[in-house]
C-alpha cells in the first residue's frame, strides 16, 4: 500500500494515512468492521483548515487509537470517487466520520473538535459493547 506523507503535515504518528490508489486495491472496505474512519477532504481553498484540523487531533493519538480510528486525507485524484461514494458535492470541504459498519455518522465542516468525535463514537452501540467486553476481560 503506497502512502503519501505531505511534508507540511508530519502527523502520521497518530494513524494519518494518505490514500493513494483506490483503483489499485486500496479500498475503504478494508476498514469495514475494523476501524472507524475519519476522512478529511482537502481542497485548494481549505488547506490551512486541514492543517489546523490535523493539529487539533494530534495530541489525542492514544484516544484515537483506543477508539480504533483511522484518519484519511485523500489525494486530489481520489476525491471524486470518495465524494461519489458518500454522495457529497464535488466541492465538499469538510470531515466525515464513517463507522465500522460503513455508514456516515458525522458530516461536518472543519474544524471538528476531538471531543465531538469521541462523544459521538462513545455513544455508539458498537463502542459501548467494546467497552463492556474490555471491562469483562481479566488483565
Amino acid at each position: 500500500m503506497a502512502f503519501f506523507i505531505d511534508c507540511c503535515m508530519r502527523v502520521a504518528i497518530f494513524s494519518i494515512f494518505f490514500l493513494s490508489n483506490l483503483a489499485n486495491g486500496q479500498n475503504l472496505d478494508n476498514y469495514l468492521w475494523k476501524n472507524r474512519v475519519v476522512i478529511i477532504f482537502k481542497t485548494d481553498d481549505n488547506t490551512s483548515k486541514v492543517k489546523e484540523q490535523l493539529k487539533v487531533l494530534k495530541p489525542f493519538s492514544s484516544e484515537i487509537e483506543n477508539r480504533e480510528m483511522i484518519i484519511l486525507v485523500p489525494k486530489k485524484a481520489e476525491r471524486p470517487k470518495l465524494l461519489e461514494r458518500f454522495r457529497l458535492n464535488i466541492d465538499y470541504a469538510g470531515l466525515i466520520l464513517v463507522g465500522k459498519d460503513g455508514g456516515v455518522k458525522l458530516n461536518q465542516k472543519l474544524i471538528v473538535t476531538p471531543q465531538t468525535l469521541f462523544d459521538l463514537i462513545d455513544a455508539m452501540p458498537m463502542r459501548r459493547a467494546e467497552l463492556r467486553n474490555k471491562s469483562k476481560k481479566p488483565d
